[in-house]
């Protein structure tokens, strides 16, 4: 996408806020999942797993990339990030509201 050096830095702006309000959106989604009477210990463990996720993204495709192709790979992280979303929007769905 970057033939000139303003391009690439136009892609890496774009790359950077959305890499930005990702993280926010999953750090708001956590909060506002988080049960009432055990707020802590889920916070902690919903920190432990997205930064395993973000450990673990970059060792999959680069194991994926030397076993098979980077399409694959590619392929592969796209399709197990779908499939966590449609996950996670199932159990965002199932959550019963709390009354305060």
């Amino acid at each position: 996408l970057t033939g000139q050096l303003i391009s690439f830095i136009g892609i890496a702006l774009f790359m950077g806020v959305g890499n930005g309000i990702s993280a926010g959106i999953v750090m708001t989604l956590g909060a506002d999942a988080a049960p009432k009477d055990n707020e802590i210990e889920f916070l902690g463990l919903w920190r432990v797993f997205t930064d395993v996720g973000q450990t673990a993204g970059p060792l999959l495709i680069s194991l994926l990339t030397a076993l098979l192709t980077l399409g694959t790979g590619i392929a592969t992280i796209g399709l197990s990030g779908l499939l966590a979303a449609w996950l996670f929007g199932r159990a965002l769905l199932t959550k019963k509201p709390e009354t305060p």
